[in-house]
């Protein structure tokens, strides 16, 4: 990752900036654990880790490196606290170079549901670019991840996987994946919250129309992993 050097100005964390956290995507900007930074892949695979907060009755958290992850999110704005109550697909990594920094940052958010994290935001004031907004999540043990409200590109080669889309989404009867670069064949899996695959395609080509009616309302993921092994995982809502 490219070091900066930065200017950061912590602060209590009031309700109205509390309500930062539902304004922005998030991305990864820096992963620490045990005290010690741990490398953050990006490459192919892995083109960027982002993270979402969506505002509800329950809130809403997704994220996902090889694997996608969604759940409730329990936030107390008083006490600068929030609460995972999260699950992950249970992919494995095609780069197996990914795979321990794949299953650390799941662990991160899965490891107990119990656990109370804190949460703070910051600045990053001055040169070069905007102003920036981080957003700072600590565990109890006093592992954290650092989110970055700005998105930072790295020199990767293009994955057609990023360009596709699910459409419909929500869905209530079938979907397909749409997409303006030709991907070729792909290999589609859709899992349910708990990581139990439920549907599962070997040739799957855009536009072909696929029927989850007999599936039940709820959040799911879909798998897409193409001939040279690049994955991208989605989320999909069946209503």
């Amino acid at each position: 990752m490219k070091q900066r050097i930065f200017f950061l100005v912590l602060f209590f964390v009031s309700f109205t900036q509390a309500q930062e956290i539902y304004y922005h995507p998030w991305y990864l900007y820096q992963f620490n654990v045990g005290g010690n930074d741990f490398p953050i892949s990006y490459n192919e695979e892995i083109p960027i880790v982002q993270a979402n907060f969506t505002q509800g009755n329950p809130d809403l958290f997704e994220t996902g490196a090889c694997n996608g992850c969604v759940g409730e999110v329990f936030i107390d704005t008083n006490q600068a606290t929030m609460q995972f109550d999260i699950s992950c697909t249970l992919s494995e990594c095609t780069n197996s170079d990914n795979t321990d920094f794949d299953n650390a940052y799941s662990y991160f958010f899965t490891e107990n549901s119990q656990d109370m994290y804190t949460y703070s935001f910051g600045y990053v004031d001055g040169p070069p670019g905007p102003d920036e907004v981080l957003l700072w999540i600590t565990k109890p043990n006093g592992d954290y991840i650092i989110y970055s409200d700005l998105q930072y590109y790295f020199s990767i080669p293009e994955n057609a996987l990023q360009y596709l889309q699910i459409l419909p989404n929500p869905v209530t009867q079938s979907f397909a994946i749409m997409g303006s670069k030709n991907v070729g064949a792909l290999q589609l899996t859709l899992f349910d919250m708990n990581g139990k695959k439920v549907v599962q395609l070997a040739n799957c080509v855009i536009g072909e129309s696929i029927n989850i009616n007999q599936l039940k309302t709820g959040i799911y993921f879909v798998s897409l992993t193409d001939e040279n092994g690049y994955n991208l995982v989605k989320k999909l809502v069946k209503q």
